[in-house]
């Protein structure tokens, strides 16, 4: 089989799901790392309470690694009822149903019907955002998904008169009923004065099976017009925007060289230090070559992130070849290899710090936006994707040779506090500068959040890959995977940041540049001089602790 799908794999270009289907289990048996199967078509015999357990059972085995969807029980009951629960269980468990008793000679219209109210209302909905969060339930809710402090999908079967949902914001939501029976629906506006745990009435009208989508509009952020002056910046006091006013002198006291500027909803807080003084970024540039690959596939030059790189460099060979543009921007597309004692692992396989993946990674957007290679006038590939639209003005590009590579590391970016506030800025926005969508949502949610789950890591690589200059190869039983999203550093499992929100991502090079954000907290952090190494004492925990606003 893995033989099978490897021909595949050779011989598809477009980067399609490649799965397989086994008997009973949660477990994708057949998976391995930087192989060619990346869907799980799962068994597993069970139905209501213990098929939503499962669903999520599984979703928590794949971390990411590969697609699932739950295509066959043998247990859900026949019935009408049977069919739909079975359903609203699997699907408030985060993984697409499908109903094996179902044929197209004996369905009763009512059973369909059903599946088409819950297909509508998720598909109304955005799902694809969200994860399982039972922990959250509150009044008479089941199930919960949730993408914490935005937007929530409560269900009960067995509704009475409140679903309810634990920690909400406060401010203005929508909630969009429906009788998961009848299909009736029912929008609702509310205004929650404070946040916490919050119920909502049923209305009337409504059987006792029911679905909410309960949805809180982002905070309206400000996204200054293009330049570089102060005076396009709107400013407030920390106090103005949510923050207890010692956060400046605790940040100060945290980062006492280096200058730095901190922003809360795209409004400048403070700025410590030039805001102008343009500088070398070094290795934080990664993050935003990566959101030209985002830019890339928002404007249709990429068909999507598993197309392979080598369509775009026919000059690579054997298992480099089969790179796709995810395992360059996870830093696993073997280019390192073989090496030394190490082998010549498959794509996925092997994280590693790498010049490399920026040399091919440059080529490549360089050639996507009509240029010979990145010597040809990468800045026009900046400023097409992405740079020209969220109004950087002052920045330039520079070719250097890297001393720890011995060759020319791909595209640096010169930069300043200003123009890495923006950036930031377009991160926190998810991809989002006032009301054009640059780069896809999802995209930037996936380059904040760990894609390196299941892959070993090599954290003294040969080609520039010695990470901050060997911690993390001394300390590498602390992170047996790396904490690594697209060319991006994560929080994700919360070991970066013990103790600190999980939301946080962040660039950073050489010379302590650093852009840090947290979409849950309207953060967007920028510097030069600052200390990015792991911590559970960090600008992160400095800031939470002077949230005024906090859940």
């Amino acid at each position: 089989m893995q033989a099978i799908a490897e021909v595949i794999r050779h011989a598809d270009d477009h980067g399609h799901l490649i799965g397989n289907h086994h008997h009973s289990g949660t477990t994708f048996k057949a998976w391995q790392a930087g192989g060619a199967l990346n869907h799980f078509s799962m068994q597993f015999s069970a139905t209501d309470d213990a098929a939503h357990t499962g669903a999520i059972e599984a979703l928590e085995k794949a971390t990411g690694r590969y697609q699932i969807i739950y295509s066959e029980s043998t247990a859900t009951r026949k019935s009408v009822d049977g069919m739909r629960r079975h359903a609203w269980a699997v699907a408030t468990g985060g993984l697409m149903p499908m109903l094996l008793p179902m044929d197209i000679a004996n369905t009763p219209v009512a059973a369909l019907r059903q599946c088409r109210h819950l297909r509508t209302f998720f598909e109304a909905t955005d799902f694809h955002t969200m994860a399982p969060h039972d922990e959250l339930k509150h009044a008479e809710t089941k199930h919960v998904l949730a993408d914490r402090s935005r937007s929530y999908i409560a269900y009960s079967d067995s509704l009475a008169s409140q679903l309810g949902v634990k920690e909400v914001p406060a401010g203005r939501c929508e909630v969009t009923w429906l009788d998961c029976q009848t299909g009736r629906t029912v929008n609702e506006h509310r205004l929650l004065d404070r946040g916490g745990d919050h119920a909502f009435n049923k209305p009337s009208g409504l059987g006792p099976e029911c679905a909410a989508w309960i949805r809180f509009s982002d905070a309206k952020l400000y996204f200054p017009a293009p330049g570089e002056s102060l005076l396009n910046q709107a400013q407030r006091t920390p106090q103005e925007a949510g923050l207890k006013p010692e956060v400046v002198d605790r940040l100060r006291k945290r980062i006492p060289s280096g200058h730095w500027a901190l922003w809360r909803h795209g409004y400048l807080l403070h700025c410590e230090g030039d805001f102008h003084q343009t500088k070398d970024v070094a290795s934080l540039r990664k993050t935003w070559h990566a959101m030209i690959v985002g830019a890339a596939i928002q404007q249709g030059r990429i068909p999507s992130l598993g197309q392979k790189i080598g369509v775009w460099l026919p000059a690579l060979k054997g298992n480099h070849a089969l790179a796709t543009w995810r395992h360059v921007m996870t830093q696993s597309a073997g280019f390192d290899y073989p090496y030394g004692d190490y082998p010549a692992f498959q794509p996925g396989e092997m994280w590693t710090y790498s010049d490399w993946n920026l040399v091919h990674l440059c080529n490549a957007l360089a050639r996507v936006y009509g240029r010979k290679d990145y010597h040809d006038r990468y800045d026009l590939v900046a400023r097409q994707a992405y740079f020209d639209a969220i109004g950087l003005k002052g920045w330039s590009t520079a070719i250097k040779r890297d001393i720890g590579f011995g060759a020319e590391d791909g595209v640096r970016f010169q930069l300043s506090l200003e123009h890495m506030g923006r950036l930031g800025l377009l991160a926190l926005a998810r991809g989002r500068w006032g009301e054009r969508q640059l780069i896809p949502e999802w995209f930037v949610r996936e380059l904040e959040t760990k894609q390196t789950y299941g892959m070993k890591a090599n954290y003294d690589g040969p080609n520039d890959g010695r990470v901050k200059s060997g911690w993390f190869h001394e300390h590498r039983d602390q992170f047996p995977e790396s904490p690594y999203g697209y060319l991006t550093w994560v929080n994700t499992d919360g070991d970066f940041y013990p103790g600190a929100d999980r939301g946080w991502a962040f660039g950073a090079g050489a010379g302590g540049s650093y852009v840090l954000w947290n979409h849950r907290f309207g953060i967007v952090f920028a510097g030069f001089g600052i200390d990015t190494g792991p911590t559970a004492h960090g600008i992160p925990h400095v800031i939470e602790a002077h949230l005024a606003d906090k859940l």
